[in-house]
């Protein structure tokens, strides 16, 4: 979706990144109650502190799991993966669930507005943390007229970069870093000096239908945008889908090399020939031709987890 500069989110999940377990306990709790998270004493059912209710509530909303109130499945995928009863993957055992999570919690700006940022415009491969947060400030300066707290946007950067790492600070207990989902990703590293780095790279586990998956929903958002006047799509140029500067971008939410995708592109309108193409224009440009927009992301899931 399209950022709103009036509608962002800082300082809401607390310190603690989504735990493992916290949402099978979540949505089984909300299966017999569905207001189970207005409830006050609910933190004490799912064994965690207040301040771990607020972090869970906050990322209920992040990763599009739950609506805004928090009491039913924001959308027909969620309860597909996450359904405690019937989902493909309520305990967030296969990786591609976690990925899944990750592209929704990175294209959703009004709700994970620093996510939404540090996976689609920054662009540093190896940087320290005051780099982030000097970066973060100016694209707040440029985007928005909100203040908001350096010390909240430093505590916000802090558990990005906890729940990202591949080399997490084992001082912190062993238990806690495994049960943190996300650094298995191997998205961001902790290198020895305290830098961190990014690459893009080929990466296997990001299959054919997790690419697809995200061209439907990018195409979804752009229809849906005035920046199309919600007009139907039939062609676009490749790099507008695979890196697009208004939208989330592919390439750099999953952190992907331009020939992967290039490949993925093509493995896609190989695997959904009847809905997808690509051609060459005569400037050397690729483009991609949307034949039938019928595909939907509840069909891509479906054979993800088939």
């Amino acid at each position: 979706m399209l950022l709103n500069s009036n509608s962002m989110a800082f300082g809401r999940n607390e310190t603690f990144y989504l735990k493992y377990n916290w949402t099978f306990k979540t949505l089984s709790a909300i299966e017999h109650n569905k207001d189970f998270l207005s409830l006050p004493d609910s933190y004490l059912d799912l064994g965690v502190g207040k301040n771990m209710l607020s972090s869970i509530k906050y990322w209920m909303n992040a990763y599009q799991i739950l609506d805004e109130d928090r009491t039913s499945y924001r959308d027909d995928i969620s309860k597909l993966i996450f359904d405690p009863n019937t989902g493909f993957d309520p305990y967030l055992e296969r990786e591609e669930t976690l990925w899944i999570m990750h592209w929704r919690l990175c294209s959703n700006p009004s709700n994970a507005t620093l996510y939404y940022w540090f996976f689609n415009h920054f662009k540093n491969t190896r940087f320290t943390k005051d780099e982030i947060l000097g970066s973060l400030a100016e694209w707040l300066k440029d985007t928005t007229a909100k203040k908001f707290s350096p010390k909240t946007l430093d505590r916000d950067i802090n558990l990005l970069l906890k729940t990202y790492s591949s080399n997490q600070d084992m001082s912190e207990g062993i238990e806690d870093a495994l049960e943190n989902p996300f650094a298995n990703l191997e998205l961001l590293t902790k290198n020895s000096d305290g830098t961190y780095s990014v690459e893009f790279n080929h990466r296997d586990e990001v299959n054919c239908e997790l690419f697809t998956l995200a061209v439907i929903n990018l195409l979804d958002e752009m229809r849906g945008s005035d920046l199309f006047n919600k007009r139907e799509i039939k062609f676009i140029p490749l790099n507008d889908v695979i890196d697009s500067q208004d939208f989330s971008s592919i390439r750099n939410i999953f952190r992907l090399s331009e020939n992967f995708l290039i490949s993925s592109a093509e493995q896609m309108t190989m695997r959904y020939s009847k809905y997808f193409e690509l051609s060459d224009s005569g400037a050397g440009q690729r483009n991609l031709i949307i034949n039938d927009s019928s595909l939907s992301m509840i069909d891509v899931v479906k054979s993800i987890y088939q």
